[in-house]
């Protein structure tokens, strides 16, 4: 089976699309991710302040 020259060219856009897309989609990701781990740390300093304040309190 052969293709023709403009169907591989179409082909190989549309794949090139797809690698461009996933880029795009993994920097996503990696930027989520790295807010998720700030979120996590902003929000979980102020409980554990909370609970040393609670001791301090409680004493």
């Amino acid at each position: 089976m052969t293709m023709s020259l403009e169907v591989f060219e179409k082909l190989e856009a549309k794949v090139q699309q797809a690698i461009d897309t996933i880029t795009l989609l993994q920097m996503e990701i990696e930027e989520l991710k790295e807010k998720t781990t700030h979120c996590r740390r902003k929000f979980k300093m102020p409980s554990i302040s909370a609970k040393s304040w609670s001791v301090r309190t409680t004493i």
